[in-house]
């Protein structure tokens, strides 16, 4: 094998307060049928995963963050080495909605981040659930449009989704191939 002829496999750094749904809609988004996965490693603050994109041959490292309040920094580590961020909000957790975006503003503004130009793909998740917050009060709860001012250089979107049936992950990683 050729060392220079190489494909670099992507990285997408999956983070969002804890109980979201991130590992729950990985899990259900690499369990496809004829599709393979590899699990490498799990720590207290990390799982880290490679899955197939979907309908693609190329595959796809997934730091599958904590959401603990004390691993949360530790997700910076990752900025500068990832192509996507995934940041999965609970839209029935509405105690903690401004919890999540006090984190997504400390992500935008901060150095590592700055310049990137990556997509940052926040997922409304659990919207299946009847109590959820649907997708404009949710945006408006974390204040969407503040939140790309903080950082024009990354590529903002807004998907909802759920754990059921992992709707909006396939979405998401869409948004890492362009």
């Amino acid at each position: 094998m050729d060392p220079n002829n190489h494909v670099k496999m992507r990285k997408v750094l999956l983070c969002g307060l804890d109980f979201s749904g991130k590992t729950t809609l990985v899990k259900k988004f690499r369990i496809q049928p004829n599709e393979t996965n590899e699990f490498f490693t799990s720590t207290a603050f990390m799982n880290l995963e490679k899955v197939k994109l979907p309908g693609k041959a190329e595959t796809c490292l997934v730091y599958d963050m904590s959401g603990q309040g004390r691993h949360r920094a530790s997700w910076a580590f990752f900025y500068p080495e990832v192509d996507a961020i995934f940041f999965v909000v609970d839209a029935t957790d509405r105690a903690r909605i401004d919890i999540a975006r006090e984190c997504l503003s400390d992500m935008a503004r901060h150095p590592a981040i700055k310049g990137k130009r990556i997509p940052l793909v926040i997922l409304s998740n659990k919207t299946d659930v009847d109590e959820s917050v649907d997708a404009n009060s949710m945006r408006s709860a974390l204040q969407f449009e503040r939140l790309k001012s903080e950082n024009f250089d990354l590529e903002w979107w807004f998907i909802e989704s759920n754990c059921k049936d992992a709707s909006g992950i396939e979405a998401a990683f869409a948004k890492l191939e362009k």
